[in-house]
């Protein structure tokens, strides 16, 4: 059954206190014996990192405690052309696009049982791809013949990735474990199974190698902190599989690949780097802790995306505000001096900041700006890199489920953000200016490439926020313009029309109190969250 096509308004039950209340100082209010924070909302905007190790969990009471954290529910209009960006397990497809979460905790000692679903549907409507004059809607150049008609026209051979162009033309409806999962805390050791979006990277925004727009992975995952007197370090390992979408190929044997990633952390109060190896095997049958082993070692396989990442968050005094820089490398360092010669070379990054402004009894005032560059320049003659997130050998590239396991920006990606919000004791009202460039370097692989053929969005967006009766309500518009979509322009791609595409996103959302009560088994009282 198709999703209703009214305009209508999103509904975001959000249980919690968001991941940014507790980056910029403000207190958080969360029931007692909580080891394990329900992921931030779903809402691209309040997605937001972790600024320092997680906190150690405070000892339970006996007995079994069941906590239900609420429901989270969105529901998102589109029009003109997508974007998934930042949606995790949920669609942002053209039409009407639901959402819904429900969680629940069951704590017992030092184990913790989440259960937190999510269903995810979409109207999935048409939208413009490749127009010839002739008006007749095409999806442009061709695509080889062992993949989806639906595959991406740019993205295959020696810069391959299951990146489809739309994910067919049906609606969509999709059931994903998301948080849920299983863990064992005990004296600054977490050991887990879940499918939860894992969280590595620093500030807000969507790290470069795990980030926020696609689902996330089933894997296992290990954690271990510790407090001391130059600060708190934190080691984190996972292995999992990722997942081929259904819009690919027809190759049933690799659907499945490897993944395994470890990350070192260390920080203050004031400051936190860290530094992480994370690679995907695309070796046929080979998945979960198959690939674990690699992390530690120079594996003697080509059949690799191996990443090497640096990252620094740095918090100014007083929670006035933040600066992250984020640095990343595809290919693996092979000697010293070619990091001398070549030092930019398959080197991507994102650096911002959040700063107050200004404040007064009646609110605060904060701007941020972030920039991200994902394109692959030439660094030496004869040598062309490859594109982000692309493999020849591992031919999904670095994506799960159809979408980017980092940026969603995806291969060749660009993008400059810059936003103010003010905070007032009732409203927050926030506007923002985004400039994307996209699938750039694939740009240059076409016939007659030249600068009046990038592939460039902007866009403007407002987003109101409120709490009413102990309810958070929020509104947010979207208004853009993509030029050159998909590289057609009508003076310098002979056979097509201009394809300057107009964009709008509406999205609405009424938080919930908390939902239920927490029952602890033998007392029949129970206790408020």
């Amino acid at each position: 059954m198709r999703v209703s096509r009214h305009w209508l308004v999103g509904i975001a039950i959000a249980m919690g206190t968001p991941a940014h209340d507790a980056l910029r100082g403000q207190p958080a209010t969360a029931p007692p014996c909580v080891r394990l924070g329900l992921p931030e909302s779903i809402d691209p905007d309040e997605r937001w990192f972790a600024a320092s190790p997680p906190d150690r969990a405070r000892p339970c009471a006996a007995g079994v405690v069941t906590r239900p954290l609420g429901a989270e529910v969105r529901l998102l209009h589109r029009t003109g052309v997508p974007d998934t960006r930042g949606q995790g397990a949920g669609y942002a497809w053209n039409g009407m696009n639901g959402h819904l979460r429900i969680a629940v905790d069951v704590e017992w000692r030092v184990l913790n049982l989440r259960l937190a679903p999510e269903v995810a549907v979409s109207d999935n409507t048409d939208f413009f791809a490749f127009r010839s004059f002739d008006g007749m809607w095409i999806y442009g150049p061709p695509i080889p013949s062992d993949r989806s008609s639906y595959a991406s026209p740019w993205y295959y051979g020696p810069v391959s990735a299951d990146l489809p162009s739309r994910h067919g033309v049906a609606p969509l409806a999709r059931v994903h474990p998301g948080a849920s999962g299983l863990w064992l805390d005990w004296h600054g050791i977490r050991i887990g199974a879940t499918a939860r979006q894992p969280r590595w990277g620093p500030g807000p925004g969507e790290g470069l190698i795990l980030g926020t727009s696609a689902a996330g992975l089933p894997r296992l995952e290990a954690e271990w902190t510790r407090d001391h007197r130059f600060g708190s370090s934190a080691l984190r390992w996972f292995s999992g599989a990722a997942l081929e979408s259904r819009f690919f190929d027809r190759d049933s044997t690799n659907d499945r690949r490897a993944i395994a990633g470890l990350r070192i952390e260390h920080g203050t109060d004031r400051w936190r780097f860290g530094l992480s190896r994370t690679l995907m095997d695309g070796r046929s049958n080979r998945e979960g802790l198959e690939a674990s082993d690699l992390v530690f070692r120079r594996p003697s396989t080509d059949s690799l995306i191996d990443f090497l990442a640096v990252d620094l968050l740095w918090r100014e005094p007083g929670s006035r505000g933040l600066t992250w820089v984020e640095v990343i490398r595809q290919q693996p360092l092979r000697s010293g001096g070619d990091l001398m010669r070549y030092p930019t070379e398959a080197i991507s990054f994102r650096l911002g900041f959040d700063h107050r402004v200004h404040q007064s009894p009646a609110a605060e005032w904060r701007a941020s700006a972030e920039a991200i560059r994902l394109d692959q320049p030439l660094q030496r003659a004869g040598i062309t890199p490859p594109d982000l997130y692309t493999s020849a050998t591992v031919v999904q590239g670095w994506t799960h489920l159809g979408q980017p396991l980092g940026s969603g920006l995806g291969p060749g990606g660009q993008r400059q953000l810059v936003s103010m919000e003010r905070q007032g004791r009732v409203w927050s009202i926030r506007g923002s200016f985004e400039r994307a460039r996209w699938n750039d370097d694939a740009l240059y692989r076409q016939f007659l490439p030249n600068w009046w053929r990038h592939d460039v969005s902007y866009q403007v967006g407002l987003r109101l926020s409120r709490d009413i009766a102990d309810r958070p309500a929020a509104a947010q518009v979207i208004v853009g313009r993509r030029t050159n979509h998909l590289f057609q322009n009508d003076t310098h791609s002979p056979g097509y029309r201009d394809s300057d595409v107009p964009y709008l996103q509406v999205t609405t959302s009424i938080g919930l109190p908390r939902a239920g009560r927490s029952v602890r088994s033998g007392d029949r009282r129970g206790t408020a969250p």
